[in-house]
């Protein structure tokens, strides 16, 4: 059995076709259980073309919440998968969504 608590985070917003002004869907899964095989989502919607997880924040202390309830313990590790940022995005919102995961995984450790 695994003795280090860890949780595994994959992220992405999908967008509407080309000229479509609908909104975009963010969505977010976790793994909830100390093995990494048990998974929850999250979505939302936020504005068009907006690639930032808005509610990255709130997902994250959700998904971490969550695990801690059901492990009766916060993870030591969290491994963030993010889909969806070209280069020349990843530095800015990159930088964006690390610093909103750091700040809830540090809250909840």
């Amino acid at each position: 059995m695994c003795n280090i608590a860890q949780i595994f985070v994959g992220a992405d917003v999908g967008h509407p076709g080309p000229g479509v002004q609908k909104p975009s869907v963010a969505s977010l899964v976790y793994s909830h259980d100390r093995l990494g095989v048990q998974y929850a989502a999250l979505t939302s919607i936020q504005p068009p073309r907006t690639e930032k997880i808005q509610d990255l924040q709130k997902f994250m202390m959700t998904a971490l919440n969550n695990f801690g309830y059901k492990n009766k313990a916060s993870p030591s590790r969290l491994f963030f998968y993010r889909d969806g940022l070209s280069e020349g995005e990843y530095e800015a919102v990159g930088n964006e969504e690390i610093r909103d995961i750091e700040s809830e995984f540090h809250h909840n450790s």
